[in-house]
Parts: structure tokens; C-alpha cells; sequence
């Protein structure tokens, strides 16, 4: 695959090609066609040829417009990758804006962990939660660590064969590196006992339930008695059997309801809980930084 580019578009975008457009650089380049110096790369075409159609389209690209347009996780990664061998700065803070919203760093109520973003009218990226593991290579690639305890802590929610045998796109198989296994499995551990603290918090509840109830809740003794049978049912379909520490109690609620509908506390005793459970989910947020050895955390503006 050829391209027959603009040298001053290329400069104004590539680090490197500015400096392969001094004479001493041209000189060097033996081969030409139609008159033009022959520069041969080992980039995809297919990701270089996407790159080289949003330099030139420019502001006008869809790639700049996050808020309008969905792009698939697999095309994200290529020109990440291209991008960054040549460093492409506007391109790569595009790639890192939308990793952003899906790999969040500092408010934990944009944290999805099954990475599902299906209630969006327009996810800035085409994403499935096994793309966290090559999600993790594009942070470190990018040396953007602030994504990397969003993308272990999805990671850690991943079925351990797929962790260890890794994601493929097209010909290539991504996988994590040794350590970076460790890393992961070590934070899934220390996140299933972050589980154990939210089971915790549900028997507390039980057993003290916060003052604002005692004028709202008319049977008290009855709503006890389904938030634990809701605490039982959870741990029956395997809610707490994977780290969930992170997760919002209406996707718990959802996943016991379809199993037990019956199993509904009063809207009053509902929503208590789901505020004593979210202060605990804000603690467990506060630690991931440190699970993964990522400082500061959670981060500013990101």
C-alpha cells in the first residue's frame, strides 16, 4: 500500500517526519516513484491509511467529535499504535479522551465494569470488557498510568482463561505480560475482600439501619428480612464471587430481581441502602490507586 502525501500536512502532525524532511534525511532515502522519495514503513496500511484520512480531514474528521460518533474499540488500538510510533499529538489525545470515559480516574460513578455502555446514544468507543486487557498495553504505550486501575480493576472481571490467553484482533494476539498478570490477579484479590466489606455493610444495615428510616419505613422488620434475603440470593447467583466492590447496587438489585422478584424493601429502605452501599464503593474507589501502584488517585480532570 502507497500513500502520496503533503510533506507540510505530515510535518505540522508527525514529530518525527519533520525531522526526515531535512535535506540530510532526504538524501538519504534511495528509492523514489513519480519523482517522489520512497519512505517505507512497517505500519499497518490499513490504521496508517485511517491516520493519514484524519490529518487531512482535520477538525472536520468524525474521529474529533467523541460526542457523535462510536469508534470500534480494534480501530482505536491501531491508530493508537500508529499514532504513537510517530508521534501524532492531537490524534493521541483523542485516543486517550476516549479511553477516558471508559476507564475513568477520578469519578467513580462513571465506572462501568462490564465496560457495557449500551444506555449511551453515543459511546465514544465500541468497547467489550476483554478489550480492558489490550487497554491496559495502549495506557502504558501512551504513558497514560491514570487508566491503567480502571483497566485492571475491569480486567479483574475477565474469566481467567481469557486473561491468560489473551484478546486477538485480526492476526494478533494481545496478552498480558507476566507482571502485569500478577498485578491483575493481585488486585482481584484484594478486590473479592473489598467484597466481604460489602457484605458488611448490608448486615449493618440490618441490624442498625440509619435514624432518617424510622419515620419513613412502616415495617421495618419486613424490609429486613428481604434485604437479607436479597444479601442471600446475591451470593446464590454468584453476584460476590467476582469483584463487584466497584459495582452500583441497581445493577445488583436488577440481577437479583429477575432471579427474585419478591424480594423488593420498601422505595425508603431501597435507597438508604443504596446510599450506605455507594459511600463504601467511594471508599473501595479511594483504595484502587494504591491496589494497582498508581499515585495520585483518583486523579484531577481527567
Amino acid at each position: 500500500m502507497a500513500f502520496r502525501v503533503h510533506s507540510d500536512i505530515f510535518s505540522r502532525h508527525f514529530e518525527d517526519f519533520r525531522k526526515l524532511m531535512s535535506s540530510s534525511a532526504l538524501a538519504a532515502l534511495s528509492e523514489s516513484l513519480d519523482g517522489c522519495p520512497v519512505l517505507r514503513t512497517t505500519d499497518s496500511g490499513t490504521y496508517l491509511s485511517k491516520l493519514v484520512g484524519i490529518l487531512y480531514d482535520g477538525g472536520a474528521s468524525d474521529w474529533f467529535h467523541r460526542k457523535m460518533t462510536t469508534v470500534p474499540f480494534d480501530e482505536l488500538r491501531g491508530i493508537a499504535i500508529v499514532a504513537a510510533r510517530y508521534k501524532v499529538r492531537a490524534v493521541i489525545d483523542e485516543v486517550l479522551a476516549r479511553l477516558s470515559q471508559c476507564f475513568p480516574s477520578s469519578d467513580l460513578s462513571r465506572f462501568n465494569g462490564n465496560l457495557d455502555f449500551s444506555g449511551w446514544p453515543n459511546p465514544p468507543i465500541g468497547i467489550r470488557q476483554e478489550d480492558a486487557i489490550a487497554a491496559v498495553k495502549l495506557a502504558k504505550l501512551l504513558e497514560a498510568p491514570f487508566l491503567l486501575p480502571a483497566a485492571f480493576a475491569v480486567c479483574a472481571g475477565i474469566d481467567y482463561d481469557c486473561l491468560v490467553k489473551g484478546v486477538v484482533y485480526g492476526d494478533e494476539v494481545v496478552r498480558l505480560d507476566d507482571e502485569e498478570l500478577l498485578s491483575c490477579l493481585g488486585g482481584q484479590g484484594l478486590l473479592l475482600e473489598e467484597n466481604t466489606q460489602v457484605m458488611k455493610t448490608l448486615l449493618e444495615f440490618i441490624v442498625a439501619a440509619p435514624s432518617s428510616l424510622k419515620d419513613k419505613c412502616r415495617n421495618r422488620s419486613d424490609c429486613n428480612v428481604a434485604i437479607g434475603k436479597l444479601a442471600l440470593s446475591a451470593v446464590e447467583i454468584g453476584h460476590f464471587a467476582t469483584p463487584c466492590a466497584l459495582d452500583p447496587m441497581d445493577g445488583w438489585f436488577s440481577d437479583v430481581y429477575q432471579a427474585r422478584p419478591d424480594l423488593k424493601p420498601c422505595t425508603h429502605c431501597q435507597k438508604a441502602l443504596q446510599n450506605t452501599v455507594n459511600k463504601r464503593r467511594e471508599e473501595t474507589w479511594q483504595k484502587l490507586g494504591g491496589i494497582y501502584g498508581v499515585a495520585p488517585w483518583p486523579v484531577a480532570n481527567k
